[in-house]
């Protein structure tokens, strides 16, 4: 946030803002388990300052969230005793939906999709052994003789 400034002593009493928090994400989740709060935050400051980390932190993250506002100033005046602090109202709306894109690992994806797969092979089952079966049968593809308990007695042995 930016306060305006001029060559007036003029400092701001008051700083109202009104707007929308929303998710931002720069690509799609990954499916599996995650891990990606780091706790051991102290041990980078050792190596780096803490200018870079926040900079390496807010351009590394793949979700954050943005808060776009519109601002309204009001001016105390320089004599004014209260001129030493600033007041700050926030109206923060949150939307009751957003988009949020995920990418489901591998098992997720077979743990739930099982029932899809088992219908799939019925019906390539029913299609192909029973269709292509009855069809070879029907049509004397092959010879075959047809066996029913009406015609056992006229059966010939194999020799």
């Amino acid at each position: 946030m930016s306060i305006p400034t001029s060559k007036e002593n003029m400092c701001a009493s008051k700083v109202t803002t009104s707007g929308t928090l929303r998710l931002k994400q720069t690509s799609a989740l990954p499916g599996g388990i995650r891990n990606i709060y780091n706790d051991d935050i102290f041990d980078q400051l050792e190596y780096q300052s803490a200018d870079a980390l926040l900079k390496e932190y807010v351009t590394s993250r793949n979700e954050t969230t943005k808060y776009d506002y519109t601002r309204w100033v009001q001016y105390a005046a320089a004599d004014d005793r209260l001129a030493n602090y600033i007041e700050f109202d926030m109206i923060v709306r949150i939307p009751y939906t957003q988009d949020v894109v995920y990418v489901p690992a591998l098992e997720y994806v077979l743990k739930f999709a099982w029932i899809q797969y088992f219908c799939a092979f019925v019906f390539w089952f029913i299609l192909l052994y029973k269709g292509l079966l009855n069809y070879i049968v029907t049509s004397r593809v092959f010879e075959c003789n047809e066996v029913t308990d009406l015609n056992t007695d006229n059966i010939k042995p194999l020799s």
